[in-house]
């Protein structure tokens, strides 16, 4: 009878637990994230002080757990980096898209700063989510990194040349190493 007692205490566990998660649905969660994308965009050359690259990149969005990474979603990030040639600093924003597989949706705004081929650092903030993101807040430091062709130099950039979008195949990381998020 003993056995039969734990037993059935071992086997109620979960849905205590089930319970108690749906009774207190609050959360207030820091995880790590990562994107590996992929993206076909346009290279604006407006000039000699500057190149902008426009895309939209998009991949698997995947939460790393004590378990290993497992994926979450899909992202999707209409982004704009500018380029500077004199210094190669570079600065981008963009909003990005992370929708869960149940249908549920996270909306971010982006803002980064960085050194081309380094990468482009800065924070990302919740905008807001649906389903069951609803009333979602928060947000974290984030990097991106991308396989962006050389911009052209001032030197290379002459009267003759159009100007214009060149598009081009390009890949990257994007990955949250603390992104805080709350669900009401």
């Amino acid at each position: 009878m003993r056995i039969l007692s734990s037993l059935s205490a071992i086997l109620c566990l979960p849905i205590a637990i089930a319970f108690a998660t749906i009774a207190n649905a609050e959360t207030d969660q820091t995880i790590k994230a990562f994107s590996v994308w992929e993206a076909r965009g346009g290279l604006q050359t407006p000039g000699t002080e500057a190149n902008t690259y426009s895309a939209t990149i998009i991949g698997h969005f995947y939460v790393d757990t004590d378990k290993g990474p497992v994926d979450a979603g899909i992202i999707s990030c209409p982004l704009v980096v500018r380029v500077m040639l004199s210094d190669r600093s570079q600065s981008g924003s963009g909003t990005c898209t992370i929708s869960g597989r149940d249908g549920g949706q996270v909306l971010l705004k982006l803002a980064c700063t960085g050194i081309y081929r380094v990468g482009c650092s800065g924070e990302a903030t919740i905008v807001e989510g649906t389903d069951r993101f609803a009333g979602v807040t928060g947000g974290g430091k984030f990097t991106i990194r991308s396989d962006l062709a050389e911009p052209a130099t001032a030197a290379s950039t002459s009267a003759k040349e159009p100007v214009g979008a060149m598009p081009s195949d390009i890949g990257g990381i994007l990955f949250f190493d603390e992104f805080r998020y709350k669900l009401p």
